[in-house]
């Protein structure tokens, strides 16, 4: 049996390990939070995009966008042949983008959106706006 003294020392030296390991993972987690709040700042937006630039412009970042649009071909191949479609038909002028929103009637470089894909030509004229709204009504 241990003496009273080495017990006391040998509860210490644990107290203190975990002590150690729980200041490091609290740091650790206040680290990932204030990354968090810095990139939900402008600043960090800004940051953040300017990276994402130039990571694009890399073979490694191009390579990546090369693999996410043929995984998107292959996820949703009814999408990706109307906009094929559309972007054919813009190019040989069988349609002409309008300068403004379908919609809301604002003056913009309106995105073509699709109520049904297998009429890849029928298609609504909207603003980057009201394309997102027309994505998440029920």
């Amino acid at each position: 049996m241990l003496g009273q003294k080495s017990e006391t020392v040998i509860l210490l030296t644990v107290l203190s390990t975990s002590t150690a390991l729980t200041r490091k993972l609290v740091i650790k987690m206040n680290r990932k939070e204030s990354k968090k709040r810095y990139s939900q700042t402008e600043r960090g937006r800004e940051v953040s995009r300017k990276a994402n630039r130039k990571y694009r412009q890399t073979e490694a970042g191009k390579e990546v966008r090369r693999k996410g649009a043929k995984e998107y071909q292959r996820l949703y191949p009814e999408k990706h042949a109307a906009h094929s479609v559309v972007r054919r038909a813009l190019i040989s002028g069988k349609l002409v983008r309008p300068d403004h929103c379908e919609f809301c009637f604002k003056e913009c470089k309106p995105e073509s959106h699709h109520e049904d894909y297998s009429k890849p030509l029928e298609i609504d004229w909207l603003c980057i706006e009201c394309h997102s709204k027309q994505g998440v009504k029920v």
